[in-house]
């Protein structure tokens, strides 16, 4: 995507805020957000197959959101997000996001279809190949056969506009938070908590039902470069791949289906499938994904919640000359959270592993947390 374009979707996406915010007559805005600060260690930062030490962080992010309906059975939001990253050694990871939906909802709020659009800034010390600025359309649709069932399925492509000249071959796939956003939910297809909709309603007479969860605005894969795998020039092809090339121009494809079904009052399954393509610049990194998830969700007295989370993923590159390349990746986390009145207290723990068939490409991570969050 143009320089030129990427602006004009920005004024567009500014504009239709504008006329959304001015026509609407105001007695059911809903404005929410929350402050957030987490900390905790992450043992391989980079993502690299050896090599790699571990490092302390703190994370402090910014959620603003403003709700509105303009019609009966219309629901429009837009939202702002920011977060910054610093590792105790020393390095910065930023991201910063914007999102507009339109949503219909029906007289019994089962049928729920939608319309989004969204932009993100990505900036990284750790992989600075990664750097980049993305825009996202997307559409879902969500279901309500029955009170304890919901059905979500959409689709979304992202144009990724990288800022730094590339390596062939030096691509690190980060399956789960190619956008920046460290959320499982998101990465399982547009399931996780739906707290911004409940919140949402719960401020708006007008607002419809909670629904099954957060979009899956998936932002491109991340990618690492080769110094940092341990490619050198006497290794096989070391010498093309360590040239550089001009920053990549990407576009990615995103197909997903998600069902959530309350087992019992406090204990709720979400599965999912996602299907997932990638074209790259540099034909080495395009490919074709597929994942399948599984999340529980249990709840305990005093607002406590457990939820675990499963994901598996395979993706197979296109064949180059430095031959056939099929990733697995799999993710496992646990969190424990605690919600109060306005505050909220998690702890998590995840684990992360990439099988590929090109050695260098292998890596294991593994991240502990703990975050506080203030609604308002």
């Amino acid at each position: 995507m143009s320089s030129t374009l990427r602006q004009r979707a920005l004024k567009a996406l500014l504009y239709l805020f504008a006329c959304v915010y001015l026509w609407h007559p105001g007695p059911s805005i809903a404005l929410m957000g929350s402050i957030g600060f987490e900390t905790g260690y992450d043992s391989n930062p980079g993502l690299v197959s050896s090599g790699e030490k571990g490092s302390g962080f703190s994370t402090l992010s910014l959620e603003v959101i403003q709700g509105m309906t303009p019609a009966d059975h219309i629901l429009v939001t837009f939202g702002i997000d920011a977060h910054g990253k610093r590792y105790f050694r020393g390095d910065d990871d930023t991201h910063l996001g914007t999102h507009l939906e339109l949503r219909y909802i029906n007289e019994e709020g089962t049928f729920q279809p939608a319309i989004y659009l969204a932009g993100s800034r990505i900036r990284s010390d750790v992989i600075p190949e990664d750097d980049r600025n993305v825009g996202t359309v997307g559409i879902s649709i969500q279901l309500f056969p029955t009170l304890d069932l919901g059905i979500e399925c959409g689709g979304s492509i992202d144009w990724l506009d990288f800022r730094r000249p590339s390596s062939p071959l030096g691509s690190r796939t980060v399956p789960g938070t190619p956008g920046g956003i460290e959320d499982l939910g998101a990465m399982m297809g547009g399931l996780g908590m739906a707290s911004t909709m409940k919140s949402i309603a719960a401020k708006s007479p007008k607002a419809p039902m909670e629904p099954i969860g957060q979009h899956h605005h998936m932002n491109g894969p991340a990618t690492m470069p080769l110094h940092q795998q341990g490619m050198r020039p006497d290794m096989p092809f070391g010498d093309v791949i360590l040239k550089k090339s001009k920053p990549r121009d990407d576009r990615f494809e995103n197909l997903y289906l998600s069902i959530q079904k309350d087992l019992f009052s406090n204990l709720t399954l979400t599965l999912s499938a996602s299907r997932e393509r990638l074209f790259s610049s540099l034909k080495y990194e395009s490919f074709t994904r597929f994942g399948f998830g599984a999340s529980l969700g249990v709840s305990f007295p005093y607002s406590i919640d457990l939820v675990t989370a499963a994901y598996w993923k395979r993706a197979r590159y296109r064949k180059t000359a430095f031959g056939n390349r099929t990733d697995y990746f799999r993710d496992l986390s646990v969190s424990l959270i605690k919600s109060f009145k306005k505050f909220g207290v998690s702890s998590t723990f995840e684990h992360m592993e990439n099988d590929s068939s090109l050695e260098f490409e292998d890596f294991y991570n593994n991240q502990i947390s703990i975050t506080l969050r203030y609604y308002f």
